[in-house]
């Protein structure tokens, strides 16, 4: 998903718009995984711009990857155990 044309060389800058977009198709946000300075959190900013709601999977304390998902918690995001979770 891009607003760039087919021919066009994928660029790291490229990335946050295509984010926009994709969080915008989405009717929820899930973050799997993130470090404390992960891409995810440029699509967290959109989702939440766009008022969608923002879920994340809890990791362990001593992760580098599960720092970024517990700060999101930590911060009001909601939790993810199980695919129930994330069920309407």
């Amino acid at each position: 998903m891009s607003e760039y044309n087919l021919e066009e060389k994928a660029e790291r800058w490229h990335f946050p718009a295509r984010n926009r977009i994709i969080s915008g198709l989405s009717k929820k946000v899930l973050v799997v995984e993130a470090a404390l300075n992960s891409g995810s959190f440029i699509t967290v900013d959109f989702a939440l711009e766009q008022g969608k709601d923002v879920y994340a999977i809890p990791g362990g304390i001593y992760s580098e990857k599960s720092v970024g998902c517990n700060n999101l918690i930590k911060e009001g995001a909601g939790i993810v155990q199980n695919v129930s979770d994330l069920v309407f």
